[in-house]
């Protein structure tokens, strides 16, 4: 089994680009991004965010007490710091900074998560900020201390709602809900903390992040909780009203959770979860894609074993999977920054003389984006006495797509789409958040790597409306933009009607045990999907019916595969006068 891995392995990356060298430099000192925070709680988040929609990636900082967060504004790789001219007037110890477009007007609004007092939410109104923290209806008894927050669109009627985590029993903080303040699109907004069942009541939340766990469309919740008092996986239940499923799933670790990250980092369609814990561990867990989760991190050698907070998926070789940054502030024999990189067969390798290992600060929240634009990650840094990093990549030889999406019928922003990228027959899946890693947020734009591709076969944007938009043929190493457009189908199909037979490559492409296929219809007809061997001896029948027009997927599962031994199959779908034939490669 080793020997296959390693093969395919090396098959892989002369498909998709060697393994980059890439390394880091800081480049705080000399981009002008100076910043100590010195609080009282565990550190802060960062924000990496392009706040005046000019391309550029800004970076925002919460504050200790007694002075204004930090706002960088990016000049071209360079920073100059605008809060005050912004009229950011807010002084208290902050924990989260968020940036998103709250009422779909172009411009990008702000909110501040408190430690010491009532957070405060901030309308942009063109070239400054108003704060309309006591008319919008999220003034919060000013003796609760919050911490981690996200806004997303819980109910899809297109308005970014507003979730404030509540640390109970730090300060005056008892038995408190946490607060899910819904959008009502007039410039106010509702707490329903309650009567949607999200209020995780007397918990201690450090971190918070959306996950569609089970892929139904509806963005679900889950928190990192400290203290051991169990992490919460709240089930949206697509009618405004969510449901505690943090037993049934397998999500209800009992540690010292401090960050956490989401991502598909095996390709394989769903979405798993990294969650930071003290020495005892952090936990790694894989999304089993049936409503549970399976904790892989001691199986990986990722459990890490310091105390560790803010964590992130990234890209940073541009091979097209998902590699992870941690952030940490002790440990045995000391505090480091890590980066480990996906190895594109389910194993992680913790990276050595990358930069970021020789380097030992008292780090807290990191966040990533591009500040120079050159298709390669950089990752903000947040230390606790210290000062802040930025860690620039050095850049390689694989290729990338940077994506801004604009929502017309979801939110402005597009939080809560679902990015598909196809190419060389895989396909691989990212999304996106506002509020993640420790008291964090990452980049809108996404940067995306796909190896040594010069041209992306298809990129596939499911916004969270359920309309679906498709580009073809996209020539990599550019920045593009998708606008949402397009019809939702009958009876909430997303996918819009085909203009023409199609049938997908697999993915993953080779496989074990089980792989997707896809193939659209333009008008309704009888289908059959038959799979053969390389001798052309047909082996199953996987499709049989009459389907309407639209697009499906057949999983071919190890239920199907399991009598069958490694090697170079064929799948042939024939409907109407329509007949294409894919190969696949089965490894065991």
């Amino acid at each position: 089994m080793k020997v296959k891995f390693l093969l395919l392995s090396t098959v892989l990356s002369f498909l998709f680009g060697n393994i980059n060298a890439q390394t880091f430099v800081n480049a705080a000192p000399t981009t002008g991004l100076l910043h100590q925070y010195n609080g009282s709680f565990n550190g802060a988040g960062v924000t990496f965010c392009d706040l005046d929609n000019d391309g550029l990636d800004d970076i925002i900082f919460p504050s200790s007490q007694n002075e204004r967060i930090k706002i960088f504004r990016n000049n071209n790789g360079q920073f100059t710091e605008v809060a005050l001219a912004l009229n950011i007037l807010d002084v208290l110890e902050s924990k989260t900074v968020l940036v998103a477009d709250i009422d779909n007007d172009g411009d990008r609004d702000l909110f501040i998560s408190n430690l010491t007092g009532i957070n405060r939410l901030y309308r942009n109104n063109g070239s400054v900020f108003e704060d309309i923290t006591a008319t919008c209806g999220i003034l919060m008894n000013d003796s609760l201390h919050s911490s981690a927050a996200m806004f997303f669109d819980y109910n899809k009627d297109g308005l970014l709602d507003l979730y404030a985590g509540v640390y109970s029993g730090f300060g005056n903080n008892i038995n408190y809900y946490n607060m899910l303040y819904k959008n009502t699109g007039n410039g106010t907004f509702e707490n329903v903390s309650v009567s949607s069942g999200a209020g995780n009541l007397g918990n201690k939340i450090l971190a918070i992040s959306t996950i569609d766990y089970n892929n139904d469309g509806w963005e679900d919740i889950y928190i990192a909780n400290d203290r051991r008092f169990g992490n919460t996986m709240l089930r949206n239940n697509g009618n405004g009203t969510f449901t505690d499923v943090s037993v049934i799933t397998g999500t209800n670790l009992t540690m010292d959770a401090m960050g956490l990250s989401v991502g598909d980092f095996d390709n394989d369609n769903d979405l798993d979860i990294y969650i930071s814990n003290g020495e005892e561990g952090n936990a790694f867990l894989k999304n089993n894609g049936n409503g549970t989760f399976t904790d892989i991190a001691a199986d990986l050698g990722m459990s890490v074993n310091k105390i560790c907070w803010g964590n992130n998926f990234l890209d940073y070789d541009n091979d097209g999977d998902l590699d992870l940054f941690i952030s940490s502030s002790g440990g045995n024999p000391y505090r480091e920054n890590m980066l480990f990189r996906n190895n594109n067969n389910g194993t992680f390798t913790r990276v050595t003389g990358s930069g970021v290992d020789n380097t030992h600060y008292l780090s807290y929240g990191n966040a990533i984006g591009d500040f120079d634009n050159n298709g390669y990650i950089d990752i903000a840094v947040l230390n606790d006495f210290e000062p802040c990093l930025l860690w620039k990549s050095s850049g390689g030889v694989n290729k990338w797509i940077k994506l801004k999406l604009e929502g017309t019928v979801s939110n402005r922003d597009a939080v809560g789409s679902r990015i598909y990228v196809y190419r060389n027959g895989s396909r691989f899946l990212r999304t996106t958040h506002c509020g993640q890693s420790y008291c964090s947020q990452n980049s809108f734009i996404q940067t995306i790597g796909v190896g040594s591709v010069n041209v992306i076969d298809s990129i596939e944007v499911i916004f969270p409306s359920g309309i679906k938009n498709t580009v073809t043929n996209v020539s990599t190493n550019q920045t593009i933009t998708i606008v949402e457009s397009g019809v939702i189908g009958i009876n909430g199909n997303t996918n819009e009607i085909p203009s023409q037979y199609m049938l997908q490559q697999n993915y993953p492409n080779p496989f074990n045990p089980s792989t997707m296929i896809e193939y659209s219809l333009p008008v309704s007809s009888q289908v059959t999907i038959k799979m053969y061997n390389i001798l052309g001896v047909e082996v199953k029948e996987l499709v049989n019916e009459i389907k309407s027009a639209g697009s499906y997927n057949f999983h071919l599962n190890e239920n199907i595969t399991s009598g069958l031994s490694s090697g170079i199959y064929y799948y042939k779908m024939t409907a109407g006068n329509f007949t294409d034939t894919k190969k696949m490669i089965l490894i065991k």
